[in-house]
């Protein structure tokens, strides 16, 4: 009877956990807080503005935009349920960006400085692309305001940018708090703790894996490395596949925060660096593990380098374990 007890109580958290990972993603859409990956906290509730006082701007050809950060822009007929608002010189008004689509961003170095939040859904253009708009939100001395007026992204006329400063766009941190670590052991700001023992594979066989060009990597979470010698104390490893053995990341410099900036307990994301010399562009290698809590039950594995940092390397792990042990998760799960 315990036994079927528990193995119910596993599939529940399995399937909680997947379940859970998308609910808080949508709780999240309409939030006026950002916790960036480097643990900056952000809160624009100051700047959202009422109802009936939108931000507005114009852009180069006398339409008119009209916004709020973290809540509905209502009075126009056709920007129902939207973020941004669009009140062409002539015609209708459209929807730029719809709110439930809310999508928060670090802009360059995660330092606090600035962050972008991301609407899109709104009215389709005559090509069919629907209309987004994206805020940039940047710290600075005085007052928030906009600066300058809404412009095109380059890349498709469709998508909006806009950029505002001021004192109420900076972090409430000056800087990140650390993630408290013992060896294997972490926990919180929201209180949740991880214990990555279990995943450490102590010992002569780390994690492994390849990339697309015959690369392999080697891993461990919270010990150094037993083996290449090139790669001594370091936590990642990549064995090219030219020949030559290259620290990715040393396990001393290891940084941990809550997966994506979310603290709900369903996973985390280590960053290491000081790695090897990358000769592409005289920068050191790093690399960045995030631990996915998922429905699957055997751990998966994935590697990519950075599509726009060369030399810094994501290791993706997902499985349902990844989940703070005291979670009621990872409670079922350590059962």
């Amino acid at each position: 009877m315990r036994l079927t007890s528990l193995t119910t109580l596993l599939m529940l958290a399995i399937v909680a956990c997947s379940l859970s990972v998308e609910v808080s993603a949508i709780g999240d859409k309409v939030s006026c807080t950002y916790l960036s990956p480097a643990m900056y906290s952000f809160d624009y509730s100051s700047v959202d503005r009422n109802a009936g006082n939108p931000w507005t701007a114009k852009d180069s050809s006398g339409n008119e935009y009209s916004w709020h950060i973290c809540s509905e822009d209502q009075g126009l007929k056709g920007c129902t349920s939207s973020a941004v608002c669009q009140q062409p010189a002539s015609g209708d008004a459209k929807s730029c960006g719809k709110l439930d689509t809310q999508h928060y961003s670090v802009v360059g170095n995660d330092d606090g400085s600035a962050a972008s939040v991301l609407y899109n859904g709104g009215t389709q253009c005559q090509d069919g692309t629907a209309r987004q708009t994206t805020l940039t939100l940047r710290c600075a001395d005085g007052p928030a305001r906009v600066v300058g007026s809404v412009m095109e992204d380059p890349a498709n006329k469709c998508f909006l940018l806009v950029t505002m400063s001021g004192e109420a766009f900076c972090s409430r941190d000056s800087q990140p708090p650390p993630l408290p670590a013992s060896g294997c052991y972490l926990s919180t700001p929201a209180g949740y703790s991880y214990n990555l023992t279990a995943v450490n594979t102590n010992g002569t066989l780390p994690w492994s894996t390849s990339d697309g060009l015959g690369n392999q990597y080697l891993w461990q979470l919270c010990t150094p490395l037993p083996w290449p010698q090139s790669c001594h104390a370091s936590a990642v490893c990549q064995l090219s596949s030219g020949g030559g053995d290259y620290s990715c990341g040393l396990l001393s410099s290891a940084s941990w925060a809550p997966l994506n900036g979310v603290d709900n307990g369903l996973g985390l994301s280590g960053t290491y660096n000081g790695g090897a010399a990358c000769v592409r562009d005289q920068v050191r290698r790093s690399s960045q593990i995030q631990l996915v809590c998922a429905s699957n039950t055997n751990v998966e594995v994935s590697v990519a380098e950075n599509s726009t940092q060369p030399c810094a390397y994501l290791i993706t792990m997902t499985e349902a374990h990844f989940a703070a042990t005291n979670s009621w998760l990872g409670l079922a799960n350590y059962l």
